[in-house]
């Protein structure tokens, strides 16, 4: 049997999180994209674990964000160091 996955719903929230974005560049109001934001992410976590993806997707997300960083270079190294901090502790959190 294949495992519950929500994709339909991942699909709605994440078209929701993009009008909200568009909206936000008109308005300036962020609290619907906090909204929106919460939703995906939630929806996100859930289809982690359904799918057994976690493990996988943060080797990745470790990928990107050091090539990231390798981008940014030019900017000083502290900024670096406090960006690097600052979402290695999210993603930490999440583990």
């Amino acid at each position: 049997a294949q495992a519950y996955f929500a994709g339909d719903r991942t699909v709605e929230e994440c078209a929701e999180l993009i009008q909200a974005i568009s909206k936000y560049k008109r308005t300036g109001n962020k609290y619907p994209v906090a909204e929106e934001m919460a939703d995906v992410y939630i929806m996100l976590t859930e289809n982690l674990i359904t799918l057994d993806l976690d493990e996988k997707v943060m080797e990745i997300v470790e990928f990107k964000i050091t090539r990231t960083l390798e981008k940014m270079a030019e900017q000083t190294e502290d900024d670096i160091s406090q960006f690097f901090d600052r979402l290695m502790k999210r993603f930490t959190e999440v583990r």
